[in-house]
C-alpha cells in the first residue's frame, strides 16, 4: 500500500486535557500512527457560499489575503460537498483572519 494518510481530530481543550493520555493510547492502539501532533490554540473558520468550488480563483483570493495578513493557516479542510471549506489559524490570529477573509471575499 502506498500513499499518505492523515487526518484531523479537533476537541475542545479542556474535554482533551482530561483524557489526553486515553485518547492517544487508543489511537495508538487502532491505527499505529508514525507520529501524532498535538495543535492547542486553534480557532476553525468555515468559509460557506454555494458553489464556492466552481468559481475560479476563490480559493487564490482567500489564502492570498490571509497571507497579506501575515497569517499562518494551521489546518485546511475541504468537505466534497461546494459549500464551504474550514481554515485553522492560531487562536491570536482569528479576528484578522475574518476581516482578511471578509475583505477579500465580501467588500471587493
Amino acid at each position: 500500500m502506498s500513499g499518505i494518510y492523515k487526518f484531523s481530530i479537533v476537541v475542545k481543550n479542556p474535554l482533551f486535557d482530561l483524557k489526553r493520555a486515553e485518547i492517544i493510547a487508543a489511537l495508538n492502539e487502532a491505527i499505529k500512527p508514525e507520529k501524532i501532533i498535538i495543535e492547542k490554540n486553534l480557532s476553525l473558520i468555515t468559509v460557506v457560499g454555494k458553489g464556492m468550488r466552481t468559481v475560479k480563483g476563490i480559493f487564490a483570493k482567500m489564502f492570498n489575503a490571509i497571507a497579506s495578513a501575515d497569517i499562518k493557516v494551521r489546518m485546511i479542510e475541504q468537505g466534497s460537498d461546494d459549500l464551504n471549506i474550514i481554515i485553522g489559524v492560531y487562536d491570536d490570529d482569528y479576528e484578522a483572519t475574518v476581516k482578511a477573509l471578509y475583505g477579500a471575499l465580501i467588500l471587493s
